[in-house]
């Protein structure tokens, strides 16, 4: 982002929107045993924290 401040604000507003209900999502995978599914999300939502520098989200 490279100090481009708008840009990472944004980012961030997107990120916030898309996974607002991601932690009741994995919750629901892992009630239903599904655990590839419940892996990938949290992979991606791992992936996206580290990108946007959300290092608590990410550990």
């Amino acid at each position: 982002m490279r100090g481009n401040k708008s840009l990472y604000r944004k980012l961030l507003l997107d990120f916030g929107t898309k996974y607002a209900g991601v932690a009741a999502e994995i919750r629901e995978t892992l009630d239903a045993k599904d655990l590839k599914q419940a892996h990938s999300l949290i992979h991606n939502l791992k992936g996206l924290a580290g990108n946007l520098a959300a290092t608590d989200l990410q550990a």
